[in-house]
């Protein structure tokens, strides 16, 4: 799976995300990540123009777990010298699924002219991507977090690995 953010005109905002889970299966074991020690199973993609950074505040936005300054969560500031359709993203390590897994997370998305922010589903040594959940444009205020969530399904039998962009 990946999480990937897309800027798009303006020149200030952010894009957040906190507290991804990925429950495979009947949800009993998740793989987790609040950011408070550092990316876990998730790494910075090098093929990407923009990079999101660990932070513990952002202006008036505080860490979804703890409520405060004393957790962490990921962001995408944008500003100059960004252009339009830069992308930073961080991706999943390979996740082994049953028939089906559910990734939720926490996300904000503030400032007036933003890009995309979307989930992305690979399929290593395929080159099968698909985006799975995506919002785009200002969507919160400047200090709420919102719920999002998706199904992510086994595709075949010989497809039960996959990667998760953001």
């Amino acid at each position: 799976v990946v999480i990937q953010a897309v800027t798009g005109t303006d020149k200030e905002g952010v894009v957040a995300v906190d507290d991804i889970l990925i429950n495979p299966g009947k949800c009993d074991t998740p793989l987790s990540c609040t950011f408070d020690d550092g990316l876990c199973l998730w790494t910075q993609l090098d093929d990407d123009t923009l990079d999101m950074e660990v932070v513990h505040k952002y202006h008036q936005l505080h860490d979804h777990t703890h409520g405060d300054d004393s957790g962490s969560f990921m962001i995408l500031k944008i500003g100059d010298p960004e252009h339009a359709g830069d992308t930073a993203a961080i991706m999943s390590e390979s996740i082994l699924l049953t028939d089906k897994s559910c990734l939720s997370f926490w996300w904000n998305m503030n400032g007036s002219g933003l890009g995309k922010f979307r989930v992305k589903r690979i399929i290593p040594d395929t080159g099968f991507e698909k985006i799975i959940w995506e919002v785009q444009g200002e969507k919160t205020n400047a200090t709420a977090w919102r719920y999002g969530c998706v199904t992510v399904w086994k595709v075949n039998s010989d497809s039960n690995v996959c990667s998760l962009y953001i």
